[in-house]
């Protein structure tokens, strides 16, 4: 039915893609909340009709409720099954009732989880739904992206900035199993020379994300950008949209977030989506993503990294997809498939190594973050003051050399012109100096970008040996009785302040549980083989960790040392290109 709502931001429409136009304030008929991926189909006082984000229309909140019970009808008319934000399965379901009250105001976030129909998956937007009418700001405390708007106080978080839900039980189970992986699926971990480090492939894997090409669905009511992924292991190029990467991301944290860092996608967006200059940024960070997936040894050769780079045909990607979505090793049992061929470490000497890389994570996130803020600044002043100075000086210049030429002085030929060439290359030097940013230091800035996303990973990660429980204000953790809340206790940490979270220990961390162990086994709790599994299992995970932080310093000296080389080229160039450009003005005044 038809329903009246507001807008709550401007919203510009792309050309040839029936959307509508709407302004902040105005007022709209809703006339069709069933087109999906966050969109809806309204209509404006002149009788214009269009698309508009949902995000962007406010109606009163009975409306809402109807359409909120209408959605949920018809999720439950089919076999899917629904979660709450991200990953989280069908079985805690049951919980979605609290989570709805987490402050998101009147907006309801459902994406789908498990094994559901690819038509429908494929019905959703290319971005997903859209999350409101401002630009994204990065804060300071980590990866998460968080949206403030004037007109309303409700905080809406990125769909792909917190871990995903796992479905694996808490560490626990995991020190106490005495599950032993077969042949083919264990992941070997040898002693090299700068310690555990992963079995890398004989063969590096890599692929190019190139060739975008815009597409539509719905009869052309709605269009995407579909990019072509060629791995070198084929050469055979496979299709892929956003979408497609987004299901990828979640599939790669909820399998190994536990134990590696999985960065996260470029951000998603609604307006100007099919721009050139957005499509060309959007398939560079996919590629450079893509790249350090590659890189790893550990995802480059999981089933559903494969799948995504190499599947046949459109069956082969639905029964892949599929037997991915069901998969049961995932969160922290993923350690029980790692294989370490080296002696078992003392929990004490695994806290000491896991302090040791905290204290530097966190030290090089501080220095990442300096960076970025350095950089930036930087960026904003070759584009703006710098540039406006340089112009300045070319415009005075020739006004300069103007007034000269009024003199009327037969032997002033020789020094206006000199004037006024000096004024022209001083005009060229500041479109020189503010174009340069985009030549190298824009690489520089997306590859510490690239590790600020990795570092804060690790928070989560570490926070796998060392998990707390949160209490917010209106409900516990206890409360809500299923585990997946606890691998992504670390990474609420960094936003206590916005979320009014307060932390405390409700368990005691891995390491204390396997300290613990004899008196555990006096008391009868766990039999001594219990004990002897908790050691080596927290051993595992141990080495698992110095493994992925040697992949990681690895991969950090080689991609800081190349970036600083091309960076530090293109300075020497364009230091040169000045130089030039000041010799040539030299070139013009005569030795008297």
């Amino acid at each position: 039915m038809a329903i009246k709502a507001q807008a709550l931001y401007d919203f510009t429409a792309v050309s040839g893609n029936n959307e509508l136009s709407i302004q902040e304030g105005e007022t709209l008929t809703v006339i069709n909340w069933n087109v999906g991926g966050g969109w809806v189909e309204a209509q404006n006082s002149k009788g214009q009709t269009g698309l508009v984000p949902e995000d962007y229309i406010q109606t009163n909140s009975g409306c809402i409720a109807a359409s909120v019970g209408h959605h949920t009808n018809a999720y439950n008319s089919s076999s899917h099954n629904t979660a709450v934000t991200q990953g989280v399965n069908s079985s805690e379901h049951t919980n979605n009732s609290r989570v709805e009250n987490w402050g998101y105001g009147q907006q309801q976030v459902l994406a789908y989880q498990g094994s559901i129909d690819d038509d429908e998956w494929d019905d959703e937007s290319d971005d997903g739904r859209s999350m409101g009418g401002n630009s994204w700001s990065q804060t300071e405390e980590g990866g998460g992206r968080i949206q403030r708007s004037a007109a309303h106080h409700s905080v809406k978080i990125s769909l792909n900035k917190f871990p995903v839900f796992s479905k694996a039980p808490n560490p626990e189970v995991y020190l106490l199993s005495k599950h032993l992986p077969k042949q083919t699926d264990r992941l070997p971990i040898y002693m090299g020379e700068v310690g555990p480090v992963w079995l890398y492939p004989q063969s590096q894997l890599d692929c190019v994300v190139a060739d975008p090409k815009k597409g539509s669905k719905m009869y052309g009511l709605k269009s995407y950008i579909e990019y072509q992924i060629t791995p070198n292991s084929t050469n055979r190029p496979v299709n892929h949209r956003y979408k497609h990467f987004d299901w990828l991301y979640e599939r790669l944290t909820e399998k190994f977030g536990c134990a590696l860092p999985i960065p996260s996608l470029p951000d998603k967006q609604v307006t100007g989506r099919f721009e050139d200059e957005f499509i060309k940024m959007r398939m560079e960070r996919l590629q450079a993503w893509m790249s350090r997936m590659c890189r790893h040894p550990v995802v480059s050769n999981s089933d559903v990294f494969q799948l995504f780079l190499t599947y046949k045909d459109e069956k082969d990607w639905k029964e892949g997809k599929r037997k991915a979505e069901k998969d049961e090793t995932a969160g922290v049992m993923i350690f029980s498939y790692m294989d370490p061929e080296v002696p078992d470490l003392e929990p004490t000497e695994v806290e000491q190594r896991y302090e040791t890389y905290s204290r530097f994570t966190r030290s090089m996130d501080d220095g990442v973050k300096d960076l970025h803020s350095v950089s930036h600044l930087h960026w904003k002043r070759c584009t703006g003051p710098l540039q406006k100075e340089y112009r300045h000086i070319g415009k005075a210049l020739q006004n300069l050399s103007s007034v000269f030429n009024t003199s009327g002085y037969q032997g002033e030929a020789t020094l206006t012109e000199a004037l006024m060439t000096t004024g022209k290359i001083y005009e060229e030097i500041a479109e020189i100096v503010a174009g340069q940013p985009k030549k190298d230091l824009h690489y520089l800035m997306e590859t510490n970008n690239e590790y600020k996303g990795l570092l804060g990973c690790f928070p989560d990660i570490i926070g796998v040996q060392k998990y707390l429980s949160v209490t917010f204000p209106f409900f516990s953790t206890k409360d809500l009785n299923f585990p997946g809340w606890k691998p992504i206790c670390a990474h609420m940490m960094s936003f206590s302040n916005l979320w009014k979270v307060h932390l405390h220990p409700d368990t005691e961390a891995a390491i204390e549980k396997v300290k613990d162990a004899d008196r555990l086994v006096a008391m009868n709790k766990i039999a001594p083989q219990d004990k002897h599994n908790m050691a080596k299992n927290l051993s595992t995970m141990s080495y698992a960790f110095q493994a992925e932080m040697n992949h990681f310093h690895s991969n950090r000296i080689y991609d800081y040392n190349r970036v600083m080389q091309f960076y530090l080229q293109e300075q020497v160039k364009f230091y040169e290109t000045i130089a030039e450009k000041l010799k040539q003005a030299l070139s013009q005044y005569t030795n008297l």
